[in-house]
C-alpha cells in the first residue's frame, strides 16, 4: 500500500512479485491471500496517492484523515474477502469471527507500518525530507526520554494486567506518555510512539507469555494508534501554521520598514469610504506635507487635496482602475505642494473590501532634481570639450601674438601698412570670442534665444566644434545636401550634436566612423522639413535598450560614467523645435539617429 502510494503504478509488478513470494507455499489459500492483498491494498495505495496528491508524505491533517479512512475501508474489505475464502476451511469459526479477527490484525498492521513505510519510501525516492518538518520523527534527547517513558508505562501495564487480570484494560495508561509525547513533538513523534508501543507489546508477550486477551489488547492499541496519529497531525499542522504566521509577520515587518524607508511618499487609503481615509502613511509622505504620522493616520486624503481633482479620483476608485494624475496638496501652515499621484487598487480577500495604494511624488522636487542632473550632464560634456576648446583658442592666440609683434615692428615706418595685421588680429579675437560664447551658452542654465538659424551652418559649426574633443582615430564625415532656416538657438544645435557624436564615439570605442547627413525630409510631409541623421558603425543596441534610451536617468554605462540624461536632453530639445527623433539600430549593426525639424522663414 505504501509502495503504491509513493511510486505509483510503474512499480506495481514488483508489488505483485513480493506479495506472492513472501511466505507462499502456492496452495490455493496462499494464492487467494496474495490476490486479496494485491487487489485490495494495491488499489488502496493508488487511491491514497490520488487523494493526497502527493508522492512524498502525510504532511497535513487532511492527508492523515484520508489515510485512516482508506486504511479502515481497505482492511474491512480485505477481511470480508478473507471471511468468504476461509469460512469453508475453518469450520469452527463463524464468518463474523473470521472477519473481525482479520480486520483487527490487518488494521493494526496498516496503522503501524503504513506511516513508517511512507516515510521510508519517500526518503528512498527523494533522498530528502527537509520540507517535512515535524511530520517525520526527529532524533533528540527529549524524544528519547519520551520513548523511554512509553516503554516503562507499557511494562507497568503488562505487569498490572498479568497480576490483576484486567484483560488488557491496564494498557490504557500507555495513552498518557504517548499523548504527552505527541502533544509536544507532533505527527513525527506519533509515528515513533506507535512503533515503540506495538514492538514493546509484542516483545513482552513473546518473552513473558500471554497476559489477558491479545485481541482486546490489539483493539486498544488500534485506538491508541488512531488517537496518536490524529492528535499528532493536529499539532504538526498547528505548528506549521504558527511558523508560517511568524514568517509572514516578519516579512510584513520587513516590507513595512522598507516602505517607511522609501524616499517616495506612500499611503494606503480605504476605498470603501468616499473620503478615502488614510490607513497607512510612510515617513516620506509625512515629511512632504509637514505632518506627524499620528495626525496623518485616518485623515481623509480628499481633505488634503485642493478641490478640482476629487471627481477624477472618485471615478478611478469606483472603477477599480490604475491611474496617475497631478494634484495640489495642502501642507503644513497652508503651503501648497504640486503632487503627482499614482493610484493602484489592492483587492481584499473579502469581496467588496478594497484599499488603494497611492504613491506621492513632489513634482517640484523631481523636476529640480532632473534639472540639476541635466546641468551635470552639460558639465560632463563641457569637460570633454575642454581639450578641443583649449586647442582652438591656442591656434587663434598664436597668430594674434605674432601679428601684434609684427604690427608693432611696422608701426612708424614709412610706407608700411600694419592695418592688415590688425584686421587679422581682430578676426582671430572675434573667433575666440565666439568659441567662448558657445561654451558659456552651453554651460549656462538657459539655451539662449531662438532665432531663424541656417541649419546647415549650425550643424557644420557644431561638428567642427566637437571634432577636436573626440579621439583622432574616429572618422567624422559630413554630407550637407540641404540648406535653409530653422527656429532654434546655436547652443541647442551644438548640444544636440555634442550628445549624439559623443554617444557614437563611445559606441565605436573611438575607432569607428560617423556620418552626419543633412537633407530635406520626404515630399509627402505636411510642411517643409529637414532631416538630420547621425550614423555610426558601432556595436548597436538590442530592442530592450532601444525602447528606453530617451528615458531620463536610463544608462548602460558603468556607475559614475554617466547620468543617462544626454539623449533625454536631445529628445526634449527636438520636441521643443516641433520635430521628431527616431532610432534605427540592431546589435552589431550600428545605430542611426534621425531628427526631423520643420523649416521656418526669415521673419521668425
Amino acid at each position: 500500500m505504501a509502495f503504491c502510494t509513493v511510486y505509483g503504478p510503474s512499480y506495481f509488478p514488483a508489488v505483485i512479485l513480493g506479495a506472492f513470494l513472501y511466505d507462499n507455499t502456492f496452495t490455493i489459500l496462499d494464492i487467494s491471500s496474495g490476490l486479496r492483498h494485491i487487489s485490495v491494498y494495491g488499489s488502496a495505495g493508488f487511491l491514497l496517492r490520488r487523494f493526497i496528491n502527493s508522492n512524498t508524505l502525510l504532511i497535513s491533517k487532511r492527508h492523515v484523515k484520508i489515510f485512516l479512512s482508506i486504511s479502515c475501508l481497505s482492511t474491512f474489505l480485505s477481511s470480508t474477502i478473507a471471511g468468504l475464502i476461509f469460512q469453508s476451511y475453518w469450520t469452527n469459526s463463524t464468518f463474523a469471527d473470521i472477519l473481525i479477527s482479520f480486520w483487527i490484525g490487518d488494521l493494526a498492521g496498516v496503522l503501524l507500518a503504513g506511516p513508517t513505510f511512507l516515510i521510508l519510501f519517500s526518503w528512498l525516492r527523494t533522498r530528502s525530507l527537509a520540507e517535512a518538518g515535524g511530520w517525520v520523527p526527529q532524533l533528540s534527547g527529549a524524544t528519547a526520554l519520551g520513548v523511554a517513558s512509553i516503554i516503562v508505562f507499557a511494562i507497568l501495564a503488562f505487569c498490572v494486567d498479568a497480576s490483576l487480570g484486567t484483560n488488557g484494560k491496564a494498557w490504557f495508561v500507555v495513552l498518557f506518555p504517548v499523548v504527552s509525547m505527541v502533544l509536544r513533538f507532533g505527527f513525527g513523534s506519533a509515528v515513533a510512539a506507535i512503533i515503540v508501543v506495538n514492538i514493546t507489546a509484542v516483545l513482552l508477550f513473546k518473552t513473558l507469555g500471554h497476559a489477558g486477551d491479545p485481541a482486546q489488547l490489539q483493539v486498544l492499541l488500534i485506538m491508541i494508534d488512531i488517537a496518536a496519529l490524529l492528535i499528532g497531525a493536529t499539532i504538526s499542522e498547528q505548528t506549521a501554521t504558527e511558523q508560517g504566521l511568524r514568517i509572514s509577520e516578519q516579512r510584513h515587518r520587513e516590507v513595512a520598514a522598507a516602505v517607511h524607508a522609501s524616499p517616495i511618499g506612500t499611503t494606503i487609503v480605504d476605498a470603501t469610504d468616499p473620503d478615502l481615509p488614510i490607513v497607512f502613511a510612510n515617513d516620506a509622505f509625512c515629511r512632504m506635507i509637514g505632518q506627524d504620522p499620528d495626525t496623518v493616520r485616518h485623515l481623509p486624503l480628499l481633505d488634503l487635496l485642493v478641490p478640482g481633482s476629487h471627481q477624477h479620483i472618485h471615478r478611478v476608485v469606483d472603477r477599480l482602475e490604475r491611474s496617475s494624475c497631478e494634484v495640489t496638496v495642502r501642507g503644513a501652515q497652508g503651503s501648497l505642494i504640486h503632487d503627482r499621484l499614482t493610484l493602484a487598487p489592492i483587492p481584499d480577500s473579502q469581496p467588496g473590501l478594497v484599499s488603494y495604494l497611492v504613491l506621492h511624488e513632489d513634482v517640484a522636487t523631481t523636476r529640480n532634481r532632473e534639472r540639476l542632473e541635466r546641468e551635470r550632464e552639460k558639465l560632463v560634456a563641457l569637460g570633454q570639450l575642454a581639450g578641443g576648446v583649449a586647442h582652438e583658442i591656442n591656434n587663434l592666440l598664436h597668430p594674434m601674438i605674432n601679428l601684434a609683434a609684427e604690427a608693432e615692428h611696422l608701426w612708424g615706418q614709412d610706407g608700411q601698412d600694419a592695418r592688415p595685421h590688425l584686421r587679422m588680429i581682430r578676426s582671430c579675437g572675434a573667433k575666440a570670442a565666439e568659441i567662448v560664447r558657445k561654451v558659456l551658452g552651453f554651460a549656462r542654465q538657459g539655451t539662449g534665444p531662438r532665432v531663424a538659424l541656417d541649419f546647415a551652418d549650425a550643424v557644420l559649426a557644431a561638428v567642427d566644434f566637437n571634432r577636436r574633443s573626440l579621439p583622432p582615430s574616429l572618422t567624422i564625415q559630413t554630407r550637407l545636401d540641404a540648406g535653409g532656416l530653422i527656429l532654434a538657438s546655436p547652443t541647442e544645435v551644438s548640444q544636440v550634436l555634442t550628445n549624439l557624436l559623443l554617444n557614437a564615439s563611445q559606441a565605436t570605442d573611438g575607432r569607428g566612423a560617423i556620418m552626419v547627413d543633412l537633407d530635406r525630409a520626404d515630399a509627402a510631409s505636411a510642411s517643409p522639413a529637414f532631416r538630420l541623421s547621425v550614423t555610426d558603425n558601432g556595436s548597436g543596441m538590442d530592442e530592450a535598450v532601444r525602447a528606453r534610451i530617451f528615458e531620463p536617468f536610463f544608462t548602460t554605462k558603468p556607475i559614475g560614467s554617466g547620468t543617462g540624461l544626454g539623449l533625454s536632453v536631445v529628445y526634449g530639445i527636438v520636441k521643443d523645435w516641433g520635430g521628431t527623433i527616431d532610432v534605427q539600430t540592431a546589435p552589431g549593426k550600428g545605430t542611426c539617429f534621425t531628427i526631423t525639424v520643420p523649416e521656418t522663414g526669415p521673419d521668425k
